[in-house]
């Protein structure tokens, strides 16, 4: 289940409000003259030509940015497990996830059974309510991969992945809404034995990761879908805090 997140720092979000005076006072002497080029900006840059243009390492460097300035993050998610050897028989799960750096996350899985992971950065904890059980157990020894450790702020994508752009079509269907957007595949440098590769789909407006697939050496396929995104909104440090209800049993690893 923790094969996935997305996550977080808000400290640069304040250059895109510096960046806009340093410009504007460039502008009184033919204000009517700037405004063409200013609305021509953006409709260059949404149009599927521009984004096709990007190398691999580019669109890397664009997602690793956006993770970079971002401090909270929650979404919306579906999680589908597939098995190679019974593909029929998808495993389908979704919920709410909250993340904010550095490392701390919450997945409240909501169907088709209630579950919670949650972490403070340095403890991990899994709960099923159905079983009355928690799972308690330092953070660093929950085998947690490379690419989470990404996801939840801790780490370079450059540093640990070698990447390549693969056709929309790639990760298993053919999405429209992803048009303009990345399929961006990432492969560890350093062998996994939990994971073969990754493949983020990126907007291509945002840069945020919208989806995401993971497959084992096995062939088995777990992907997440993010929907709803909202970052920068000042998630509370108590969503990622936890204590383990009265009469649970708890397993500390």
């Amino acid at each position: 289940f923790m094969e996935l997140l997305v996550a977080l720092i808000a400290v640069v979000l304040a250059q895109p409000v510096v960046a806009q005076p340093a410009p504007a006072p460039q502008r009184p002497a033919a204000p009517r003259a700037a405004a063409a080029p200013a609305a021509a900006a953006p409709a260059a840059t949404t149009t599927a030509p521009a984004a096709a243009t990007l190398t691999p390492d580019e669109v890397v460097r664009r997602v690793q940015a956006v993770y970079d300035r971002t401090n909270d993050y929650q979404a919306d998610f579906e999680q589908t497990y597939t098995n190679r050897l019974f593909a029929s028989r998808a495993k389908h799960s979704k919920g709410r996830a909250y993340f904010r750096r550095p490392g701390r996350m919450r997945f409240e899985y909501q169907a088709p059974e209630p579950k919670l992971f949650v972490s403070n950065g340095q403890t991990l904890w899994v709960y099923e309510p159905e079983a009355n059980q928690v799972i308690d157990q330092p953070l660093e020894q929950a085998e947690m991969p490379t690419v989470l450790a990404f996801l939840a702020g801790r780490g370079r994508l450059s540093e640990s992945f070698t990447a390549r752009l693969l056709p929309l079509s790639a990760g298993g269907d053919d999405d429209a809404s992803f048009a303009g957007g990345y399929v961006l595949e990432l492969r560890p440098r350093t062998p996994s034995p939990h994971y073969e590769r990754v493949v983020f789909y990126v907007d291509g407006q945002s840069f945020l990761v919208r989806r995401t697939l993971i497959i084992d050496p096995a062939g088995n396929t777990n992907r997440m879908d993010f929907s709803n995104p909202r970052t920068n909104t000042g998630v509370p440090e108590a969503r990622f805090q936890f204590t383990a209800p009265q009469g649970a049993r708890v397993i500390r690893p």
